[in-house]
């Protein structure tokens, strides 16, 4: 039996007597030669049920070497990278406010735009065909804004003549309602 110094506490060599191998003699003979098996890290991406960019945490020692650290989600917590992590979320937080009041800016002059299509339609005012995401984009290309279509949110394609509120989400913080008028092509 040897003397853990840490706990104070006898521990078999292999931590168990019924398990060979034991954590505990590991734990406390790492402690007794100086090895810190915990590692104090900087989060720099989300990870699930650990916490979000810029949380200083501690994490068992294997977990950061051979997962957090080589793909890149964490670095090592030091007084370097606690500085560059503070100047680097002034930058992504100024450049989120000016992406923010772009939005805003946009946002507003969508507010008072309607978005005129034809299409053909059968009886009971059923479209041939639908009205996309895309459809609306390059509706409101020829009027002069460039928008992707993936800022459209609209659960399925419009499949009716009528007039439509299409939500447009352009940060988010900020969501306008685009108004969407599908009229009957005139058959000639």
């Amino acid at each position: 039996m040897s003397r853990c110094l840490n706990r104070d506490r006898e521990v078999s060599p292999t931590g168990d007597p019924s398990r060979p191998g034991g954590l505990s003699y590991w734990w406390c003979l790492a402690a007794e030669i100086g090895i810190d098996l915990i590692m104090e890290i900087i989060l720099k991406r989300n990870v699930e049920g650990l916490g979000v960019p810029g949380d200083v945490l501690k994490v068992a020692d294997g977990y950061a070497r051979n997962y957090l650290l080589p793909m890149q989600l964490a670095v090592h917590a030091t007084e370097r990278n606690q500085k560059q992590l503070v100047h680097e979320k002034q930058l992504i937080d100024h450049q989120v406010s000016k992406d923010r009041e772009f939005a805003r800016e946009i946002a507003g002059q969508i507010a008072g735009v309607t978005c005129n299509l034809r299409r053909r339609a059968g009886e009971n005012d059923r479209l041939f065909g639908s009205v996309t995401t895309t459809d609306i984009a390059e509706a409101l290309r020829a009027e002069g804004f460039e928008l992707e279509r993936r800022v459209f949110d609209m659960g399925e394609p419009i499949r009716e003549l009528g007039v439509f509120m299409v939500p447009v989400k352009l940060h988010a913080d900020v969501v306008v309602e685009l108004r969407v008028v599908v009229e009957r092509e005139s058959e000639e």
